[in-house]
């Protein structure tokens, strides 16, 4: 029996393989998922929080939404807190594994096939189309191959798109909590240096406890554990850690003859949070749109898939940029500046005015960053404020 041939093969059933599956399919392509694990959205290592806008656009059901979020609390490394909040729900806390199975179903209704505990580890382009053999022998072959595998499992360099640039590290577990009621953001460099660390409730007693660093996470991790229980807020022993990788620059071609990659393996992630789920299913629409018109024409040549690339970085790249920026940034900054910060911006009330500004979105960063810039040097003695608060000491 000769090997079925494919329209499309999609390596992954995260939130960026479902959906471009789900669009292609639905377009008539004969499309296939591959996932190595046995179900989709099984180790997942993710803090599930979706802005309000993600949400809504792409209709995660209310069965999959665990807790909605509209203030948050941001806490300086010496302990000093900002306390944001709107009026109207700006985020929702979802159940990550049930929202990807969610995506999957979507996938699948529109007519995509999945074939589960595929450990895909070889991609070739051939003369006539693309093919992948997994760990156990079997080959699959399709006239195009999507990659949608995630971060870190080197696809992108197999294929010859390189790897992405920057990339860091996410832990996270899950425990049993008492007194939290919102989403906690911790600063310093006792838990997370250069970044930040979460803890983000579920539900009034259980929470996703983790953080993002460039070294020593399992330390890291393990020092802020043992701060909450000292806090008397850790009900529990957590749950086994999860680790993750995650981009911080995107590749620089996302693209090759009968290849794209999407998502978190082009690494099309948000800089200053590691979010990933929104640009990559806004990607995924893209990539299905490109590929649903060269699958027609017969053309899935570099030239014609690089209009993918040209769509998602007129959407992303100047806000992955700008992001990216302000990131490295406050890698640079001590605990001392970023204490002297937090105080500079609670004292000005710039928190309060930005939190009232309609315009400001959860799910794009650059424009919260232009504002804050905006609100700083509106006032002289701001400025002046700010400057001497990056000054070392």
């Amino acid at each position: 029996m000769g090997v079925t041939m494919y329209d499309v093969i999609v390596v992954g059933a995260g939130p960026a393989g479902c959906r471009t599956a789900a669009r292609l399919a639905g377009a008539g392509h004969h499309t296939l998922v591959l996932e190595r694990h046995a179900g989709a959205g099984e180790r997942v290592c993710c803090t599930g929080i979706l802005g309000a806008e993600c949400v809504n656009t792409y209709h995660f059901p209310e069965a999959v939404r665990l807790h909605a979020a509209s203030s948050a609390r941001l806490i300086s490394p010496n302990g000093a807190a900002i306390h944001i909040s709107r009026d109207s729900v700006q985020a929702y806390v979802i159940d990550r594994a049930a929202g990807d199975a969610w995506l999957a179903t979507q996938a699948a209704a529109a007519g995509a096939e999945f074939a589960y505990r595929a450990d895909v580890n070889d991609v070739r382009v051939t003369a006539d189309g693309v093919s992948l053999t997994c760990a156990d022998g079997t080959e699959y072959r399709g006239r195009a191959a999507v990659i949608a595998s995630g971060y870190g499992r080197g696809f992108t360099e197999r294929i010859g798109l390189g790897r992405c640039p920057d990339a860091v590290m996410g832990v996270q577990v899950e425990a049993p909590v008492t007194g939290v009621k919102e989403v906690e953001v911790h600063f310093g460099s006792a838990f997370a240096p250069g970044f930040f660390a979460w803890v983000v409730p579920l539900s009034a007693d259980r929470a996703r406890i983790g953080l993002i660093a460039r070294r020593d996470v399992k330390r890291c991790l393990a020092d802020f554990l043992a701060y909450i229980k000292l806090e008397g807020r850790l009900a529990g022993a957590p749950t086994p850690a999860r680790y993750g990788g995650i981009p911080m620059r995107p590749l620089k071609q996302s693209y090759a003859p009968r290849l794209l990659a999407v998502g978190d393996a082009a690494g099309q992630a948000k800089p200053l949070t590691g979010g990933g789920v929104y640009y990559a299913l806004l990607a995924a629409d893209i990539a299905a749109d490109v590929l649903d018109e060269s699958l027609r024409r017969d053309d899935l040549s570099a030239v014609a898939l690089a209009a993918y690339q040209r769509g998602w970085q007129r959407l992303l790249k100047r806000e992955l940029d700008h992001s990216y920026t302000a990131r490295r940034a406050f890698e640079h900054l001590s605990d001392g500046q970023i204490s002297r910060i937090f105080g500079i911006i609670d004292r000005s009330g710039v928190m309060n005015r930005l939190a009232a500004a309609k315009d400001l979105s959860f799910d794009w960063h650059a424009t919260v960053i232009r504002a804050l810039a905006a609100q700083a040097v509106r006032s002289p003695r701001r400025t002046g404020s700010l400057l001497r608060a990056l000054l070392p000491g």
